[in-house]
């Protein structure tokens, strides 16, 4: 996770083995790509954005970028033969706006098996990174509600239905019943409105104030990898 002068980036990379993830050589490279990452964020970044406003890069854009002279797939091919390991250049976020901060779990120096990145119109470096932890321990999925995926909703409608459908309740109060699971279900997948792990109580929109989040990423290492 690196954030530097307005803009942030999250990288991931795998290697086979935790030993080699600790390995001095592997995560001077993973920081320097994110380096590299952060120099070319015009020619990476992209108008489509995911739920969270993070522009998110494929591995093979990352590879062929230059790395202090020499391309990152040549470097990384490089590395994996020097560890005795394949090295896999996976995916990066990459956001941008007034103040940027980061946050990784379970590591030092940027790196981590968990991290998170936030860019807020407002507030300051503590308000942000303690954001960024936040994202990393609660897993939000959009900014607010109304930037849920509806195929998320509509699935988890589809559960709620078939728990009620035995109810004895008439179907006017099953329905007020089933549209109040479905919008707590959906107030706690959504950045603004979940409770703020930090402050453990206010949801995050009353911890932020008029403090507007732009964007958010968070990546854990190894995720829907089959």
């Amino acid at each position: 996770a690196r954030a530097v002068d307005g803009r942030g980036c999250l990288v991931e990379v795998n290697s086979e083995t935790d030993f080699v993830a600790r390995n001095a050589e592997f995560q001077r490279f993973v920081r320097d790509l994110a380096d590299a990452a952060l120099r070319n964020y015009a020619s990476l970044s992209s108008p489509a954005r995911d739920a969270g406003g993070a522009a998110l890069v494929q591995g093979d854009a990352l590879k062929a970028l230059d790395l202090q002279g020499t391309l990152v797939t040549d470097a990384a091919l490089a590395l994996s033969a020097h560890v005795g390991e394949r090295i896999d250049v996976r995916r990066c976020a990459l956001v941008e706006g007034a103040a940027v901060s980061a946050y990784a779990h379970n590591g030092a120096d940027g790196a981590g098996t968990s991290a998170g990145v936030v860019a807020l119109d407002g507030g300051d470096d503590d308000v942000g990174r303690q954001l960024a932890m936040h994202c990393v321990a609660a897993r939000p999925l959009a900014i607010d509600v109304d930037g849920l995926p509806p195929s998320l909703l509509d699935a988890e409608r589809v559960i709620l239905e078939a728990q009620l459908a035995d109810s004895a309740k008439p179907a006017d109060v099953v329905e007020k019943i089933l549209n109040g699971k479905l919008n707590k279900f959906a107030q706690e997948r959504a950045l603004l409105t979940q409770v703020h792990v930090v402050d453990g109580k206010k949801p995050v929109q009353k911890v932020l104030g008029t403090t507007k989040v732009d964007a958010f990423a968070v990546f854990s290492v190894g995720e829907n990898i089959e």
